[in-house]
């Protein structure tokens, strides 16, 4: 058994303690898990099977529109903005052993943390490949409109 230095008291620094602290936290983590997962499954419900196949139907279109407003941007800016990742260091609070917790084995301490962030970047277009891009994507999106115009027909009536 390792001793740790505490300015009041020495306190035992054991396996065991390690191993209660790391199965308390992973109980924690597990029931916010689960909560958060409930909540979705919950908010998924509240859709009506009409809304739901509405969705579905026009995911399609929601997305061509999208890649075209977007497409539009850069052609009126005269540049495209990508997100980029990189990985920096952060200093947060953890969950674990405390340096002033008085042999209690779950406490709050620093921990360095790995994150991912994003940041946008500007990059050049080619104005006549980003202006055949626009067309290919308008014609598309005619086609998946009149295809969801026609599976939204197949969608069960709102019930009244």
């Amino acid at each position: 058994m390792a001793y740790r230095y505490h300015p009041t008291h020495t306190v035992a620094c054991d396996a065991r303690s390690r191993h209660n602290a790391t199965l308390t936290m992973m109980a924690y983590m597990w029931s916010m898990r689960s909560f958060m997962i409930l909540i979705a499954l919950m908010l998924a419900a509240c859709a009506t099977p009409r809304e739901a196949c509405l969705r579905a139907s026009f995911s399609e279109v929601a997305t061509l529109d999208r890649l075209i407003l977007e497409t539009e941007g850069n052609l009126s800016r005269g540049y495209r903005i990508d997100r980029e990742p990189y990985v920096t260091n952060g200093l947060d609070f953890c969950l674990g052993r405390g340096i002033y917790n008085s042999g209690v084995n779950v406490g709050l301490r620093y921990c360095n943390t790995v994150e991912t962030r994003y940041r946008d970047v500007e990059r050049a277009i080619d104005p006549a490949a980003e202006k055949r891009t626009l067309a290919q994507l308008r014609s598309k999106r005619d086609v998946a409109a009149r295809n969801a115009q026609a599976s939204a027909v197949a969608c069960p009536p709102l019930n009244t």
